[in-house]
């Protein structure tokens, strides 16, 4: 791989887990798809992952009724780990396709 194309995808990775960790630490997470709807974002990626939380709330609201705030939580939590897991692995796999 070209370092251009490692560097482009550790940033993109990188800010998807960086949002993804601070909506999970966030104070009212489940809030956030009631804030995209009135995002001024024309690429229109913020609408669809708050369409994403918002389908995720409703189905934890019917499984945990009690705990659905905290369920989305780990979700969130646990997409930012996986992302930030790609943005750092892609290094190694560069470094072991050169040798």
């Amino acid at each position: 791989m070209e370092i251009i194309t490692v560097i482009g995808t550790s940033i993109i990775t990188g800010l998807i887990s960086i949002m993804a960790l601070y909506f999970s630490f966030s104070k009212k997470v489940e809030g956030f798809y009631e804030e995209t709807n009135d995002s001024p974002d024309t690429t229109g990626i913020f609408l669809i992952v708050g369409w994403i939380l918002m389908g995720l709330h409703k189905l934890y609201k019917l499984i945990f009724p009690k705990h659905h705030s905290l369920a989305l939580r780990i979700t969130t939590f646990t997409f930012g780990i996986a992302f930030l897991v790609m943005a750092i692995g892609i290094w190694f796999i560069d470094l072991t396709h050169k040798i």
